[in-house]
């Protein structure tokens, strides 16, 4: 075969010159992909000089972000322009003017010095036109039809890049601005936030004040009366004293308005705590009995107690009292709600779930279950108020006329043993409250407490401290009674300062809590420091698990509750001398 052309050679060479440039432009893609327009054009510009040997590169164009006119030139290494950009941009107008479809091949001066050069003009642009591109070289010979190719090539691909930007600029544009306007609306939205905030806080003050006064009403009234039984009945007993009468009745009167007293700040306290007390298997026949027989001996004339208690000896675990609260809310609320007369019915009776209940305040799953249902003939819940009913301080009782605590202290404990509450009711038919609490089985019948005979000591010696002198001289006269050596003081600094005198002088330390600069728990650590084997006792008219925890780390080994009971006391006391090592016989 004979060896091929010198032309063919040359045309091979060409083609693949031509395949290297042709990749090189089209490699200026990944370089202009996102960037600048203005640095699109520039690279393109770099690209065409080197690949095509060209003295000088020019472009002008539309920038899509500013959307003024842009000039750009680039030379062959190693040379400069006799004139900038812009005067080139002059040179070439008159050239670039009315410009055909196709390539237009050009002879111009030579800008870069003496004599004459071939440019090539291209049009910038798909669908408009935005710019040109200006390739200018000296050689004789140029363009070939592979530089042609190139131009288009370029031209084309600097239009996608700029076409792209300012697609991108565009939807740039248009996300800044929305994102202003989402800005502005979330600045909105907080301030809206912030208002709403505000507002709802005022609306929870205005709520606060509102639950304070309605509490305080109540208490000032059920206060009020209790203190009205107190005074009235003492002034009727001391009218006996001084005539030479026998104030027997009276006195019990003041003692049992003392304890509806101490009965309403436990309740307070109750409430308060939100919960607690000693979970044990609770007897709630023997409770709910305890309830009924104390309420049968208050009921206003015409209305009438029928009761059937059928649960036998099903045990609740929880706590006796909170039980007894319940129960005695229930009915008592029931009772006031019979102005003119009526029927109380107290129902308890065992009651076995085989499938998952709802009621209108809980829900009952499968299995055993104590159902207490406490029913009036009153006047029933207005709708309106119904959905209200377990609300603190909520009642539609009147100004002064009930706290309001009774219902959400019953709702918190049946919620704290894991019961649940049913509220039948119908506008002056009467209501029907059925709390369901969960059996734990059987349990024994507690035996009764037998008071008997009240403890009394053996002259031992007690220190008590209060800062209220009236009760200080109440609890000497007490103790004294009970057969106790007492030594009172109102203040905590000096009953100190004596127990530092004398360490050994006394038996037993009874204290308050609350008072100035000294506390009962203060004290009690103290006293502790001083001699640790001394029995103390802390009084105080709340107590919580916090004062509780305190008061064992401070080394008390009881809180009594105030007001103190004779008999409480009394039983107090002969219990923390009985732990006292005992002396060896003589």
């Amino acid at each position: 075969m004979d060896a091929p052309t010198q032309p063919a050679a040359d045309e091979i060479r060409r083609l693949k010159t031509c395949i290297g440039d042709l990749v090189g432009v089209l490699g200026f893609r990944a370089i202009w992909s996102g960037g600048k327009p203005s640095r699109i054009v520039t690279t393109l510009l770099d690209v065409l000089v080197g690949r095509l040997r060209l003295d000088f590169a020019y472009a002008r164009f539309q920038d899509p972000i500013g959307g003024a006119s842009v000039e750009s030139a680039r030379v062959d290494r190693g040379r400069q322009l006799a004139v900038d950009a812009a005067e080139l941009g002059r040179l070439l107008a008159p050239r670039l003017k009315d410009l055909p479809p196709a390539p237009e091949l050009m002879r111009v001066p030579n800008p870069m010095g003496a004599g004459d050069v071939s440019i090539v003009v291209v049009k910038l642009g798909l669908q408009d036109d935005i710019g040109v591109l200006v390739a200018g070289c000296a050689r004789t010979d140029f363009p070939l039809e592979t530089e042609r190719l190139l131009l288009n090539v370029a031209a084309n691909q600097a239009a996608i890049g700029l076409h792209e930007g300012r697609r991108l600029s565009q939807r740039a544009m248009e996300l800044v601005a929305a994102n202003e306007e989402l800005s502005r609306e979330i600045a909105e939205r907080k301030r809206a936030e912030a208002e709403r905030a505000k507002l709802q806080e005022r609306l929870r003050q205005a709520e606060k004040v509102e639950a304070i006064g309605t509490l305080a009403g109540g208490i000032a009234h059920d206060f009020n009366n209790i203190l009205g039984a107190i005074l009235g009945y003492g002034e009727l007993a001391q009218g006996k004293v001084r005539g030479g009468g026998a104030p027997e009745d009276e006195l019990e009167q003041v003692m049992q308005a003392g304890i509806r007293g101490k009965r309403l700040v436990e309740h307070i306290l109750a409430f308060s705590r939100g919960g607690g007390g000693h979970r044990v298997p609770v007897h709630v026949q023997s409770v709910v009995a305890e309830v009924l027989t104390q309420l049968a001996a208050s009921l206003p004339r015409g209305v009438h107690l029928e009761r059937r208690l059928a649960a036998g000896d099903a045990a609740v675990v929880g706590d006796a009292t909170q039980l007894h609260q319940v129960a005695m809310n229930l009915c008592t609320n029931a009772v006031q709600s019979m102005a003119t007369g009526g029927v109380l019915r107290a129902a308890l009776d065992r009651v076995e779930l085989a499938h998952r209940r709802s009621l209108s305040h809980g829900v009952l799953e499968p299995g055993a279950w104590v159902r207490l249902a406490v029913s009036d003939t009153g006047c029933g819940i207005p709708p309106a108020a119904l959905g209200r009913i377990f609300d603190p301080f909520f009642t539609t009782k009147g100004v002064g006329k009930g706290t309001g605590l009774g219902l959400s202290l019953v709702h918190g404990i049946v919620a704290d043993t894991g019961g649940a509450i049913d509220v039948a009711t119908r506008e002056g038919a009467g209501t029907t409250f059925s709390v369901w609490l969960p059996s734990s089985g059987d349990t024994a019948v507690p035996p009764a407490e037998d008071v008997g005979e009240l403890a009394h000591g053996h002259g031992e010696s007690v220190l008590i401290v209060d800062d209220e002198r009236p009760l200080v001289r109440l609890a000497e006269e007490t103790l004294a009674q009970l057969g106790y050596d007492p030594a009172g003081f109102d203040s905590s600094v000096a009953a100190l300062q004596a127990f530092r005198a004398e360490p050994e002088r006394y038996d037993l330390i009874l204290i308050d809590q609350t008072m100035p600069d000294l506390t009962g728990i203060e004290l009690a650590g103290e006293v502790r420091r001083l001699r640790p084997d001394v029995p103390i006792l802390l009084m105080s008219g709340y107590k919580g698990p916090q004062l509780t925890a305190l008061a064992q780390a401070a080394g008390v080994g009881e809180i009594l509750h105030k007001p103190l009971v004779r008999w409480e006391l009394a039983d107090s006391l002969a219990r923390a001398l009985s732990q006292l090592p005992q002396p060896p016989p003589s």
